[in-house]
């Protein structure tokens, strides 16, 4: 006597497959739909933010020294600094300025320079 077959046939795993695969379809674009809703308010607010700001935002120093601290001194690049000082302070700094503001932080001993890297010293992580 011959034992049933416990696998499927390869019609009926394709169309498993093809429900399953539906599924997390229709997940992933409800997930897709919220978070470009999401996108969209905190887009709203930085927009409502910048556009109300009567304070300006800190020197070109400041802003250096606290994106250096968020990136944990793990270094960053010019590049970087002036990416995250975009994305906190919605300022575009010029690569000049923010080379000119390092070399001056470094000669102040508030900064060290890897490579492509910039670091804060010890001295200004603590204050």
């Amino acid at each position: 006597m011959q034992r049933p077959s416990t696998t499927m046939p390869t019609e009926s795993r394709e169309i498993e497959h093809r429900i399953v695969l539906g599924r997390v379809l229709q997940h992933l674009t409800q997930m897709e739909q919220s978070a470009r809703a999401a996108l969209q308010l905190v887009r709203d607010a930085v927009a409502k933010i910048d556009g109300d700001r009567t304070a300006q935002p800190p020197v070109a120093r400041e802003m250096i020294i606290r994106v250096l601290r968020e990136g944990e001194n793990q270094g960053l690049t010019r590049a970087e600094i002036m990416s995250g000082i975009h994305r906190d302070y919605g300022v575009e700094m010029a690569p000049n300025t923010a080379t000119t503001t390092l070399l001056r932080m470094q000669k102040a001993g508030l900064t060290r320079k890897s490579g492509l890297f910039w670091f804060l010293r010890e001295e200004a992580l603590e204050t």
